[in-house]
Formats: structure tokens, C-alpha cells, sequence
């Protein structure tokens, strides 16, 4: 099966829900498992930089955010045959129940841990249980000089999704600059 038809066949959880709470439990149960018991999570946060205050444009008001907020969690479950992905914006129940079920212990396993360890630790969620960085092991594993951000991992182990961003970079440029002109 390719990346593309597990993502396809993928269940797409966007509420908290009976299915959800199923694939919590079974999460909680399987733990130990090496398959199932893996959980891949993230910290939604519009690639914002620590230590730099963000401002926020509302209106006529900006708003200086010194903190990164996480705007959303996103996780990636094993799911029987199949990947249960979540995505839990701030501010629903299923954010909640995303941030609860990263306070269960099991492994875990976040692209760039530091950062993601810094924003729970900044919005007050918490992570328990082993906690694993693909960053950090693609360093270890492969050529240290080598970029490994998400697009550069992406593009070696998945090479079909060569490019995937190209269009949504247009997108955004043209967005971006329809809010800046004079």
C-alpha cells in the first residue's frame, strides 16, 4: 500500500466523537505494542518563532503575542488496518481531548521535539510517556550535514510528494500580498 492510499483510507477525525474516543481507548490498551501503540503528534503553530513577539492583525487593532499559542494539535494513530488522524483546533473538545490523551504514558513521537516540548510546556499541556524526535533520529541516522526539516525528509523517504507545497506557496504570496498593498 502506498503513502497515498493510507492517507486516503486514513479516518479523518476532525470532533471528538465515539470513533474517537474508541481510538483513544484502544491507544491506551495497545501502548505497548510496537505498532500500535505508536502516536505521532504535532503542535499546529504557523511556524512562529520563539523568543520574537508575534503581531496579530485584527482589524484596525494589533495584538503582540509573545507566546506561541498552539492553535491545534494533530496526531496520527494506528487504527487496525488503517491511520486515525486528528485534528483538534484550540478552543474545541477535541483540542481537549487531544491534549489529554498526550498526558497518558506510551511513546510518542513529534518531528521536532524541542520545539513541540516548548509550545506544551508555554499553552500548559502536558507531555508523559517516552517521548522520540524524528529530527533527532534522522540526524543520528543519516549524514549530520544534511537538511533535515520536514520538506527535505519528506522528499527522501517519500519522493512522490516531491514539491507538494510548490502551488500552496503561490497561494500564500498572493494572499500575503493582497493584505500589503498600499
Amino acid at each position: 500500500m502506498s503513502l497515498f492510499e493510507l492517507y486516503n483510507d486514513s479516518l479523518k477525525i476532525t470532533k471528538a466523537c465515539a470513533l474517537q474516543r474508541r481510538v483513544f481507548d484502544r491507544w491506551c490498551s495497545m501502548r505497548k505494542d510496537p505498532v500500535y501503540g505508536a502516536m505521532s503528534f504535532d503542535t499546529e503553530t504557523t511556524s512562529v518563532t520563539f523568543g520574537v513577539p508575534s503581531i496579530l492583525h485584527y482589524g484596525n487593532t494589533d495584538i503582540r503575542m509573545n507566546d506561541v499559542t498552539a492553535f491545534g494539535i494533530s496526531l496520527a494513530i494506528p487504527w487496525k488496518d488503517k491511520l486515525a488522524l486528528f485534528w483538534g483546533r484550540l478552543g474545541t473538545p477535541l483540542f481537549d481531548e487531544c491534549c489529554r490523551i498526550l498526558t497518558v504514558a506510551g511513546p510518542k513521537v513529534a518531528h521536532n521535539l524541542r520545539y513541540d516540548k516548548r509550545v506544551c510546556l508555554v499553552n500548559s499541556v502536558k507531555l508523559i510517556g517516552q517521548l522520540h524526535c524524528t529530527l533527532t533520529m534522522a540526524r543520528i541516522h543519516w549524514n549530520r550535514r544534511m537538511k533535515f526539516g520536514l520538506k527535505d525528509l519528506t522528499s527522501f523517504i517519500i519522493p512522490e510528494l516531491e514539491g507538494y507545497d510548490d502551488g500552496l506557496k503561490r497561494i500564500m504570496t498572493n494572499i500575503k500580498s493582497s493584505y500589503t498593498r498600499a
